[in-house]
């Protein structure tokens, strides 16, 4: 699923050097952009077919990033609606804010925001859930999850890893 992440409306500086328009992939397969459209509340369109292919297509777990060079829509620092349609004029997603932006503050899309919350929690309950150590004391076993060995071995690699390289660079 494409969705916007976040937008930077009141960059330091003059706007439309540094605003920028910043759309997620959250979905499990590539999203095509190609004939599809961002436009803010004054009726300003972009279509996605002005970018490079290369970046029409986003992978799962990728962003966009569009500039102000790229669109041409002018963020209002007082407020704004962002509007992103598919290649079938279908509303994808939709961006409000209101209120004085500050300079430098970003704007972050409640759907990203409600996203992520969904997966801290998902994340935070599964290790919740996880078994760190289960001792049997009638023979003495103990019995680990695996997904446990797996990352404190991952940690303990990491951490060797990083002193042996900084050896290395201190003995050259």
């Amino acid at each position: 699923m494409l969705y916007f992440k976040e937008v930077l409306p009141n960059p330091m500086g003059r706007d439309p050097n540094g605003e920028w328009i910043k759309l997620i992939n959250t979905g499990k397969t590539a999203v095509n952009t190609g004939g599809w459209t961002l436009s803010d509340q004054s009726g300003k369109t972009f279509h996605f077919s002005n970018i490079p292919i290369s970046q029409q297509s986003i992978m799962p777990g990728g962003e966009l990033t569009l500039k102000y060079s790229q669109t041409k829509i002018i963020l209002n620092n007082g407020g704004d609606t962002l509007y992103l349609y598919d290649k079938t004029k279908k509303l994808i997603d939709k961006l409000a804010y209101t209120g004085q932006v500050s300079e430098d503050e970003v704007i972050i899309a409640q759907q990203f925001i409600k996203t992520t919350e969904i997966h801290t929690a998902i994340s935070a309950e599964s290790i919740k859930n996880l078994s760190v150590d289960q001792v049997n004391f009638v023979s003495g076993q103990i019995n680990t999850s695996p997904l446990l060995i797996s990352i404190i071995l991952a940690v303990l690699s990491g951490i060797f890893g990083g002193i042996i390289v900084k050896e290395i660079k201190n003995k050259q």
